[in-house]
């Protein structure tokens, strides 16, 4: 069935009929793990989910630390990223290193310096 009346018309007015519309089709469920405090979305590089919690990821945090070292010593992101392509190493999805990826890490640790031992610490902790 067709209705010539755009989609926020329609919805609109099935809401205020008290008709439950279902969860956006690009975001199911996201409202049931906010309710349990469950966290959702991409973690940071160096860092995992691990019941809801930020965990550091084994095989990424020293990648963290060597880009965090070599910008410390001076190298810029361009730098960095060659630096890492030429020694093998890749990101998250197996792919080469882009100057724009290691500014996220290096502006990411100037934010929060402690983040991998205040999350080491709440492993510890637990």
């Amino acid at each position: 069935m067709q209705v010539r009346k755009p989609r926020t018309t329609v919805r609109n007015s099935l809401r205020r009929a008290g008709i439950e519309l279902r969860l956006s089709p690009s975001l199911p469920g996201k409202s049931r793990r906010k309710a349990r405090g469950v966290r959702v979305g991409i973690p940071p590089y160096g860092f995992s989910w691990l019941r809801g919690r930020l965990v550091v990821n084994a095989e990424e945090i020293e990648t963290v630390r060597l880009i965090v070292k070599l910008w410390q010593d001076g190298m810029n992101y361009t730098a960095i990223a060659v630096h890492l392509n030429g020694h093998g190493i890749k990101t998250r999805k197996h792919s080469s290193w882009d100057h724009s990826l290691i500014r996220r890490v290096v502006k990411r640790h100037q934010q929060n310096p402690n983040q991998v031992e205040e999350v080491i610490k709440w492993e510890s902790n637990d």
